[in-house]
């Protein structure tokens, strides 16, 4: 019957550690967003100036660019769960070290650089293994369920990890903010142990260099014209829309959006909607999903003029929720697009492509910073 088929699916799910790819995620992204306010703050608390904490923070953003293109590799080679747990390991290394720099009150500038480039070498790991993991352990039939549900995992942590990260600021101890955010991918490594390994790691005789591997993953990419395109116009959007709301959204929010109370309002509407987007994005099969994420990214690109018309602050509350909802529906489709029709043996090179692309606006946006 359909319940028993139902029941079957659940239990595969349970089988191969799908939920505790979930909880790992949500640990994980709970832990970056933490970070993100933390990490500014402490450095400042430090004496450190703005341009030094835009270094400091850059430095992350750089690593992840430069490294994602071999993380994709490793995705592709060896077995994702594994990977994931090595790079939450790694990320609680290094902002434990980091808290200890703080609460010693070592100031000095390279070893948080140092911190912060080991972070991102890691991180660059963990995000093409997550996208290449969820289709070894998930039945086609169910990858818009198990990317809606990732998805809110995702969006999980954007919202409640800068609120927790501001109560810890608040309560004035940057130290034990950094210890708690290393405790979360202490915990995600632990999670994701128990994830079945659906597939083995390559013969070390059968692999060729890693240049090599990642031209094959770039004709895999030409391969897919269709999903080239989406992934230049996602680039296009990050650089031009999402940069701009991000980097110039909280200045233009402190004169004409009710200041900072107000804008962090707006994300958090922001968040919320994506949370909404990823349950109501796996409840159907999007047939054309080049159209529907095409569709997604030129909604998407009016939040900054929304943010900037005058209109009254309800309507673009309400219309960062609506964004959010658009954002987590694209996430879905585009992942589960990606997912379906490249390559199972190249996906996580391909993927890396996708992350290059949205990275290198971050890499932009800091240099800007510490200009």
């Amino acid at each position: 019957t359909g319940e028993g088929m139902t029941d079957m699916s659940a239990l595969h799910w349970i089988r191969t550690g799908y939920h505790r790819v979930l909880a790992a995620q949500a640990l994980s992204a709970l832990g970056d967003r933490i970070s993100y306010v933390v990490v500014p703050f402490a450095l400042l608390g430090l004496g450190f100036s703005v341009g030094t904490v835009a270094l400091v923070l850059g430095a992350r953003t750089i690593a992840y660019g430069v490294v994602v293109l071999w993380g994709g590799v490793l995705a592709d080679r060896v077995s994702c769960a594994r990977l994931m747990v090595s790079s939450d390991a790694v990320r609680f290394a290094t902002q434990l070290t980091t808290a200890g720099l703080v609460f010693f009150r070592v100031d000095v500038v390279a070893l948080f650089v140092a911190a912060q480039l080991i972070f991102g070498f890691a991180e660059a790991c963990f995000k093409p293994a997550a996208g290449r993991l969820i289709p070894d352990i998930v039945p086609d039939e169910h990858l818009e369920k198990a990317n809606g549900y990732y998805n809110i995992a995702v969006n999980f942590g954007m919202v409640f990890g800068p609120v927790l990260g501001g109560f810890l600021i608040a309560l004035g101890d940057d130290a034990l903010g950094l210890v708690i955010d290393a405790v979360t991918f202490a915990a995600s490594a632990a999670i994701l142990i128990g994830v079945r390994h659906t597939r083995t790691a390559a013969d070390p005789g059968s692999r060729t260099s890693v240049r090599t591997e990642i031209v094959e993953g770039w004709h895999a990419l030409l391969s897919q014209r269709w999903l080239l395109i989406a992934i230049i116009a996602s680039g296009v959007f990050h650089l031009l829309a999402l940069s701009a709301v991000f980097a110039l959204g909280p200045a233009y929010a402190e004169h004409h959006l009710n200041g900072a109370s107000g804008w962090g309002i707006l994300v958090a509407a922001f968040g919320t909607g994506g949370i909404l987007g990823g349950l109501l994005s796996s409840r159907f099969r999007t047939h054309r999903p080049g159209v529907a994420i095409l569709g997604s990214l030129i909604a998407l690109s009016s939040q900054p003029f929304v943010l900037a018309s005058g209109l009254p602050y309800p309507v673009i509350l309400g219309w960062q929720f609506c964004n959010g909802i658009a954002l987590a529906y694209f996430s879905v489709v585009y992942g589960t697009a990606m997912q379906r029709f490249v390559p199972r043996e190249t996906l996580g090179r391909v993927g890396s492509f996708d992350e290059v692309a949205t990275s290198a606006p971050r890499i932009v946006e800091n240099f800007l910073d510490m200009a």
